[in-house]
């Protein structure tokens, strides 16, 4: 009966071969030690290469996925529980899922983000998630300042926070200027929400069937007030801008000033007003071009933003003007 060479008989007969020591074995053990040597493996009878060949894909399979282990490990240890509590979503520099302004549970948050701090002054990601914890609370001022901090060294998302505070008065005066920069800093940088921002903070009129948004937005009242006092189409434009200020106040709250309210309806049936003029339906027709409109409008502008804010100042002073009467 012939004997079987041990392993270490045709690793020194085939060092060239596939029963060698090979590379690629020394280097996947070599990543867990660095004294692994080839006599070290077990004497084992090897009939066929295909044996060979599995036994070192097993080991190989082992190495990896050893080493695979260790490397999740080590990625996981760098997220801290202020990256779970107060990550925002769309942040691109976020080490977690983040969660929305609204979900975010500002008392563990704080302390979780406070002791990441300790831990880590010059991370900026934890300098900007405390700023959204803590505006969850109302702490504007303090927030503005971390927002500030975190901006200093270009973290996207803090830029945008900072547009938010400049275009809503969040621990800093109103400015839509400094909130436009700000939000298309945070976009150059990744933050890609702020193009929305961008967008609420920019007016374009060519976005709406009927010009009285944009006449309204620029405050050319005598257009108004020629349009709605013209025999033929009189009648239809004044619905069109009751419909349209009438959709806007069900959906935001209300802006009106408490006199313009019966003003509005003036407006709309004036004195010489009778039901017969509401029959044609081009009245009905610009209902619904009002509310199309409308919500154009708070699709891109919402019922806080400065563009809103300025649309609903409009609408008070042409009321309270009543030029329309004269």
């Amino acid at each position: 009966m012939i004997k079987n060479p041990s392993f270490e008989e045709e690793n020194s007969n085939n060092s060239g071969g596939l029963l060698g020591c090979l590379p690629i074995l020394r280097y996947f053990f070599s990543l867990k030690s660095s004294k692994f040597r080839c006599d070290q493996l077990p004497k084992i009878p090897t009939s066929s290469s295909r044996s060979l060949l599995l036994l070192i894909s097993s080991f190989i399979s082992i190495a990896i996925l050893t080493e695979g282990k260790a490397l999740a490990q080590s990625v996981l240890d760098s997220i801290e529980e202020c990256d779970i509590l107060a990550a925002h979503p769309d942040d691109p520099q976020r080490m977690a899922d983040g969660i929305a302004d609204d979900q975010i549970v500002p008392r563990l948050a704080i302390l979780a983000c406070e002791d990441a701090i300790d831990f880590d002054s010059e991370e900026p990601r934890f300098a900007f998630q405390l700023g959204r914890a803590l505006l969850a609370v109302g702490q504007q001022d303090e927030a503005f300042a971390l927002f500030q901090t975190a901006s200093g060294t270009d973290y996207a998302a803090a830029w945008a926070y900072l547009g938010d505070a400049h275009q809503f008065g969040l621990g800093t005066p109103v400015d839509g200027q400094q909130a436009y920069q700000a939000y298309q800093k945070a976009l150059d940088l990744g933050f890609l929400a702020a193009e929305g921002q961008i967008a609420q903070l920019t007016f374009d009129g060519a976005l709406y069937a009927r010009p009285f948004v944009q006449l309204f937005f620029e405050g050319q009242y005598p257009r108004i007030t020629g349009a709605v006092a013209d025999p033929a189409a009189g009648a239809p434009s004044r619905n069109y801008v009751f419909s349209l200020v009438q959709t806007l106040l069900l959906e935001c709250e209300p802006f009106l000033q408490p006199g313009n309210v019966p003003a509005l309806y003036g407006f709309r049936y004036p004195a010489n007003w009778t039901p017969s003029d509401d029959e044609p339906i081009e009245i009905a027709i610009e209902t619904s071009v009002a509310e199309y409109d409308a919500a154009v409008f708070l699709r891109r502008h919402g019922c806080s933003g400065l563009i809103a804010q300025h649309m609903f100042d409009s609408f008070n002073r042409y009321l309270a003007q009543g030029s329309w009467e004269d």
